[in-house]
């Protein structure tokens, strides 16, 4: 039975794409210009401090906000009007209009016309690409703002996860981020963008040894790049876009090849999988972990299918064979892993008992979290094994008011946290199972997501009224929304079938 939740009511953020300046606008009403270093790190903290601002709405705490058109990045709360112009912030207020830092008078006029230049600019922005068929007023803003409120967060084509606490330059490099959006946007037809922006993070974070400029990668988020690459390589014009790239994406398939050498990187055990981190808050965990294994065979495999004919032969041929290495290697440690468990499924090597409860340790909220998400969306698993992983999630507490349940014995709060979702609805997509993908999609909308900014926050509490962002805005969290809507539409599965479905199952567009 669906239980829907109070509503989710946090902050907006405001940001042009073409500038690296972030406003920050509180439900309480305070407008804030963010700067890195101001403000304790997590949501829950940030409301018990005065932060600095640039001034305060009034009686808009109460105040129905929403997006002008319900997607262009155009706040109105209230009787405020803002958005984000070049590195100022525009408002219109009850005693006129105001550009900020430095509170300068504007005409209304001068305001008005900036408006409706912005929404010009983002109309034809998304009609120069794919766009998803009439459904409610709400969905269809909800898809079109997540695209754009996405790409605003970026500084330019500089990656950036997301805003506040993952506005952080620390964070910039996150892998996630820009597979995220490039794989959106190449869904939603924005090629060329996509592209761009895959090719300013490659030239950025890809080092000349091939490893990630990044604090905590994960083997999986190797090859996730190395696939996302394949898929912007086999639209048309991929032959110039994989030379433009091709050295940075050689370091990193030799950086891949090294670590599954164990004379030349110590292994993890016998079975000669890549061993590391299984993902970034778990960076020091390091061990084989299935999902990544399974993840680099989709992105080396993808490699040599899209860009195999551009490649010199001795290449292609050194891809190819180490990709057969591992797929042994995984399906040899996975069997005899999964068999040492009396047929549960294992999402590590190190794994000595089978999960009773994802709330047990750590380790296995994490595994419910992403691990097991993502070995569902490698496509490497069969379909027996994907309906077990589903099974597990299902009956060991993996779920909550059908969302993804975050939360372990030490855990401050029990939380659902949606931004690895769509690795999870890939795995139903995958097994046709329309059911389920239509309940998660429901539960997304209608007790993840901010029913009036259609906001996808990190990690969003359950047991308050209303809820409350946990943790930040981020991209990836973001864009499930788009994803699934365009999935709930046509998917292809791995296996080349086409899936025509009717969209949004009509009891979510009633309420949504």
């Amino acid at each position: 039975m669906f239980q829907q939740l109070p509503p989710l009511l946090d902050y907006a953020f405001l940001s042009a794409p073409d500038s690296p300046e972030t406003f920050i606008i509180s439900r309480s009403g305070a407008v804030r210009h963010w700067q890195e270093g101001i403000g304790n790190g997590l949501p829950v903290k940030r409301r018990e401090q005065t932060l600095p601002s640039l001034f305060v709405m009034e009686n808009v705490s109460s105040s129905k906000w929403k997006w002008r058109k319900n997607y262009l990045p155009i706040l109105e709360a209230g009787s405020y009007t803002l958005f984000a112009l070049k590195d100022e912030l525009w408002c219109k207020t009850p005693d006129g209009c105001f550009a900020y830092p430095g509170n300068k008078p504007l005409s209304e006029e001068r305001f008005n016309a900036e408006a409706g230049n912005i929404e010009l600019f983002w109309d034809k922005w998304l009609a120069s690409g794919r766009c998803l068929p009439p459904m409610t007023p709400a969905l269809d803003g909800a898809w079109r703002m997540s695209l754009i409120h996405s790409r605003c967060a970026f500084w330019g084509t500089h990656c950036k996860y997301g805003v506040e606490k993952y506005g952080e330059f620390r964070a910039d490099g996150f892998p996630p981020t820009i597979i995220s959006i490039c794989n959106t946007f190449l869904a939603f037809e924005h090629t060329a963008e996509a592209r761009e922006l895959f090719s300013c993070y490659i030239t950025r974070f890809v080092r000349p040894n091939g490893t990630l400029d990044y604090y905590g990668s994960s083997f999986a988020e190797y090859g996730m790049l190395l696939e996302t690459a394949s898929r912007l390589a086999s639209a048309p014009g991929g032959e110039a876009f994989f030379a433009s790239l091709h050295a940075p994406l050689t370091a990193l398939c030799r950086y891949v090849y090294n670590q599954l050498n164990p004379w030349l990187t110590e292994p993890g055990s016998y079975y000669y999988l890549p061993c590391g981190s299984p993902e970034a808050d778990r960076r020091k965990d390091k061990g084989e972990y299935f999902h990544n294994a399974a993840w680099l065979c989709k992105g080396l495999n993808a490699l040599e299918k899209a860009a195999g004919k551009w490649m010199p032969r001795e290449e292609l041929w050194e891809l190819h064979h180490i990709a057969e290495v591992l797929k042994r290697r995984t399906e040899r440690a996975f069997n005899e892993r999964r068999a040492a468990l009396n047929g549960f499924p294992p999402y590590a090597v190190h794994q000595t008992e089978a999960i009773g409860d994802h709330a047990d340790s750590v380790e296995y909220a994490y595994a419910n979290y992403r691990y097991y998400p993502e070995m569902l969306s490698s496509g490497f698993f069969d379909k027996e094994t994907m309906e077990a992983i589903i099974n597990i999630r299902e009956t060991r507490h993996g779920e909550i008011f059908g969302m993804t349940r975050f939360y372990w014995k030490d855990y401050p709060e029990e939380l659902a946290d949606h931004w690895t979702l769509f690795s999870y609805a890939q795995g139903l997509l995958e097994l046709r199972d329309r059911d389920r993908f239509m309940a998660l999609l429901k539960a997304h909308l209608l007790n993840y997501i901010s029913p009036d900014l259609f906001y996808a926050y990190e990690s969003v509490t359950l047991h308050t009224t209303p809820r409350f962002a946990y943790s930040d805005w981020c991209i990836p969290a973001q864009l499930v929304l788009p994803q699934m809507l365009l999935a709930s539409f046509h998917y292809t599965t791995a296996d080349g079938v086409l899936l025509n479905w009717d969209g949004p199952d009509k009891d979510i567009q009633e309420l949504f």
